[in-house]
């Protein structure tokens, strides 16, 4: 079953001789419950696909399809909505506010739409990603893995349809980038968590159900990997 459709996606940045193509009439349908990586060169596009891809940056051509929504057909404050609903993301720069506790990180989108926090379900994820004792921390206090883990707790806090990860080890060691992964992992399997991730890594992107490749912004491959 299909979550997530790309139809005829264009981006461009700068103008005149400065333009540059990031993304070039991109089809793509990711499943329900699979794990995609996207890989290319630095510049190839995968990180404006992924922010078009979760309502954080509208396409200039096509259209982007989140169960059955036309994300970008809809009004900024309705997308805001959706996004905070349905789209998790964990960002290769953490984004933790720094004057909140890793709690009060995590609860931030159920308050941002003035809900209440499921706090068992937060409580079993901070468990589940070993991050039980470090909930009344705040982001200084952590190293950088265990930020990023905080950060997806928060992407998973609202229990989204789509979990969305921008190079989320590109600030970490080895040893932390391996637990963070893991993590992701983790919940993928645990929660038949759909998940689009970005890397340059190989090994990386081995991991997955299914590998994409861009290049110059357009997809020049896509293959199954191996099953996690």
């Amino acid at each position: 079953m299909c979550l997530l459709k790309l139809e005829g996606v264009s981006k461009t940045f700068g103008k005149g001789t400065g333009m540059v193509t990031a993304l070039d009439g991109i089809n793509l349908s990711i499943d329900k419950g699979s794990f995609t990586t996207i890989i290319g060169r630095s510049g190839s596009g995968k990180s404006t696909l992924l922010n078009i891809a979760g309502g954080l940056l509208s396409p200039e051509k096509g259209h982007v399809i989140l169960d059955d929504i036309d994300l970008y057909a809809r009004k900024e404050k309705e997308l805001a909505r959706i996004r905070r609903k349905k789209v998790g993301i964990v960002f290769q720069a953490f984004n933790l506010i720094p004057e909140f506790t890793v709690l009060e990180n995590i609860c931030l989108p159920s308050y941002l739409d003035q809900n209440k926090p499921n706090m068992k379900f937060i409580d079993d994820i901070l468990e589940m990603i070993e991050m039980g004792d470090n909930k009344n921390k705040y982001p200084f206090e952590l190293s950088g893995g265990e930020q990023q883990r905080a950060a997806l707790a928060r992407a998973l806090s609202t229990k989204p349809d789509l979990l969305l990860a921008d190079e989320p080890t590109g600030n970490l060691d080895i040893k932390s980038g391996e637990q963070v992964l893991d993590a992701i992992h983790y919940c993928y399997r645990l929660f038949n968590q759909t998940t689009l991730l970005v890397t340059h890594n190989l090994e990386i992107a081995g991991q997955s159900n299914r590998v994409i490749t861009l290049q110059d912004g357009k997809i020049v491959s896509d293959s199954i990997g191996e099953i996690i």
